[in-house]
């Protein structure tokens, strides 16, 4: 669209003529380009880990890929929990993971102002009712004070970018940040820029803007040098390109096979089919299924626990011991939680905030039998310990593991009136470790579809982003584009144009789509075009992008189209004409 800053003529756009183009960008995506190493993050909801290789032109074997070391204090050694410490003044890292959780819990009163502490906040680009932006601000545990989203998660991503660097040089290798290329992950493409790569994973089903917000928080810690590109990449994507290059099984092409990323935050469902051969790599793959998935990752279990806790012991006394022993808890908690198999009760260490008696608050131990009573429960206490028989305890998964069989139910079923019946659902994630869901899974679809979680589930995907970053991009699978884009333009009038849109001899608020909903996109793929201003004396042309949600849009004032954002070139009006 032209703006006329001079007249009050209408703002539009001309389309002269376009060229597309499939091809990819041979300098970009050769894997054998000059990297010296190759590192991933994934930056999940409930935990943080990251590997690394060294590229070299023959390729990396699933050998050659290095997990971090172990993390202190963490339940899982391949991750640590999501969580930062920060500086309130600078808003330096104090302590990550698992050390900012229990440097929290001993922090005075009084110097609580002096800290920030943010644990598990990734989903709030998620769980958000308000446009995601720049200024987005989620809220600190220690102080209740709002603080960009942007600043914490650049914070994190800084930190881990040092961890790995560190790492590689107590491997032997020397580099600095100006060393690595830092890719994150998005929907369409991935770019690979500079010496070495580092990838950052994301969820699959996330929106778009949150996805620009995690760029932009990458971009400020330092993952992008000079003015190079960056990468989002899909969990889903890398966790079947590592189970791919690590199975004994050998899918065939044709074969159409799930995978479930289950993670802390969200599940999210990819669907692929083995398309032809892909020399040493392993095969090429399309995406036979839009992405699909939720925000019901295990996440949902914990906060059904802590309702269950406040529903127990009451909202004065849960207040009490959320400001003071809060994190001592959810640690505890996760324990239990990770090691529960279906059939063994649980135990659960509460904290004095709890269990204490003081004046006229009951014994716990009452207090649970009173609950028991009335609603057919069978907790109990013990030496400070609440015991949760496994019956009680399947309460907390049940809503999520029925969520997760009944999701994919219906990709099977979608996939089954297609004539792309799936031969195997693979499981990823940290919660797909959970024998819970295994088994859950197992009795909805097996035999006649196998269920496989591989070993070291959940750092599948950390590691087949490795191998993403070291193979390079043409190596990813086709995917479908879950929207359409374009911009809106004007051009000469069709025949079957509405008589509204014709004005002046020009048919306005037209389409002019460079990717259609549900189009295959090769990697690498880009579009090009050119346009020319309507008037030859405007000033500024304002380009205004659309998404759409259905195909073959032609207008933007369609229903399914809406405006995602615009770009505005100032000049005068022969340097417009001539681009």
């Amino acid at each position: 669209m032209i703006g006329d800053e001079s007249a009050s003529k209408d703002q539009t756009l001309f389309q002269q003529d376009e060229s597309a183009s499939r091809e990819l960008f041979k300098s970009v995506l050769d894997p054998a380009s000059d990297k010296k190493a190759v590192v991933a993050i994934d930056f999940g909801t409930t935990g943080v880990g990251y590997a690394w290789a060294f590229p070299s032109s023959n390729g990396i074997k699933p050998s050659e890929v290095f997990d971090n070391p172990p993390w202190p204090n963490s339940v899982s050694q391949a991750k640590t929990p999501t969580a930062v410490l920060l500086n309130a003044s600078d808003f330096s890292v104090v302590a990550f993971g698992s050390a900012a959780l229990d440097k929290a819990m001993n922090i005075k009163t009084s110097d609580r102002p002096n800290f920030y502490l943010f644990h598990r906040f990734k989903m709030a680009l998620y769980n958000t009712d308000s446009p995601l932006t720049a200024e987005t601000t989620i809220t600190d545990e220690l102080n209740q004070k709002p603080v960009k989203a942007i600043t914490v998660i650049a914070a994190c991503l800084r930190h881990v970018k040092e961890l790995a660097v560190a790492a590689i040089s107590e491997h032997g290798t020397t580099l600095n940040a100006n060393d690595i290329l830092f890719v994150v992950c998005s929907l369409f493409s991935l770019y690979f820029f500079a010496d070495s790569v580092q990838k950052l994973t994301v969820p699959a089903i996330w929106k778009d803007n949150a996805k620009q917000i995690m760029h932009m928080a990458a971009n400020q810690a330092g993952l992008e040098n000079n003015n190079q590109g960056l990468i989002l990449a899909l969990e889903p994507e890398g966790a079947s390109f590592w189970w791919m290059r690590t199975t004994d099984i050998k899918p065939e092409v044709g074969d159409v096979y799930v995978v479930a990323d289950c993670g802390g935050g969200t599940i999210d469902v990819s669907v692929h089919e083995v398309i032809g051969a892909q020399g040493a790599n392993g095969n090429k793959l399309r995406e036979a299924f839009p992405v699909t998935g939720g925000d019901w990752g295990s996440t949902v279990i914990d906060r059904r626990f802590f309702e269950f806790l406040e529903e127990l012991f009451g909202p004065d006394r849960y207040d009490n011991f959320k400001k003071r022993d809060f994190i001592i808890l959810q640690q505890a908690w996760e324990r239990a939680k990770c090691a529960f198999d279906g059939s063994a009760d649980s135990n659960v260490a509460l904290p004095e905030s709890l269990t204490l008696v003081r004046g006229d608050v009951k014994p716990a131990a009452d207090t649970i039998e009173e609950y028991n009573e009335s609603n057919g429960t069978e907790y109990e206490f013990e030496a400070n310990r609440l015991i949760i028989s496994a019956k009680d305890m399947a309460l907390f998964f049940n809503p999520v593991v029925d969520t997760t069989v009944a999701h994919l139910k219906s990709v099977v079923k979608k996939l089954e009136k297609d004539g792309s019946k799936p031969s195997m659902i693979v499981c990823v994630g940290s919660f797909s470790q959970s024998t819970v869901l295994a088994a859950a899974l197992k009795k909805a679809f097996a035999p006649e579809i196998n269920v496989i979680v591989p070993n070291q589930a959940g750092s599948c995907v950390v590691r087949g982003a490795v191998l993403l970053g070291a193979g390079g991009v043409s190596e990813a699978p086709i995917k479908i584009s879950r929207f359409g884009y374009g911009i809106k333009t004007v051009r000469m009038p069709q025949g079957d144009d509405l008589p509204e849109k014709v004005q002046n001899g020009l048919t306005r608020d037209v389409m002019d789509l460079f990717v259609d909903y549900g189009d295959d996109l090769e990697p690498g793929f880009t579009k090009e075009a050119t346009f020319y201003p309507a008037d030859k004396y405007q000033r500024a042309i304002t380009f205004e992008f659309y998404a759409t949600t259905k195909a073959d849009v032609r207008f933007v004032t369609d229903r399914a189209a809406k405006k995602v954002g615009q770009l505005r070139i100032q000049g005068e009006p022969q340097s417009l004409q001539s681009g």
